[in-house]
């Protein structure tokens, strides 16, 4: 079988949406939803570092499953493209 890095398996739930490889699931209500433009902001000012918390890709109404977000990222070019939002969840 195939892996690929960052892809985590996890228990598919009925309103999970599965496209290729990768889960979208609802966004969590304890997650902060905000625009990727904002998200960057936060990075790039101080506010969000990879001690505060992590990220999830999202397109406003779904979350990426598997595939957490670090402010490090950012800086390092690690990230997909594609996406709108991000929902934050501090520590």
């Amino acid at each position: 079988m195939k892996t690929y890095p960052g892809i985590y398996r996890y228990y598919k739930k009925p309103e999970d949406i599965t496209i290729g490889r990768m889960v979208f699931s609802p966004i969590d209500s304890y997650g902060d939803l905000m625009t990727w433009e904002d998200w960057v902001l936060c990075v790039e000012h101080g506010a969000f570092i990879d001690y505060d918390g992590f990220g999830r890709y999202s397109d406003g109404d779904y979350e990426l499953r598997g595939r957490d977000l670090k402010p490090s990222h950012l800086k390092t070019g690690k990230i997909l493209t594609g996406f709108s939002h991000v929902v934050w969840y501090n520590r």
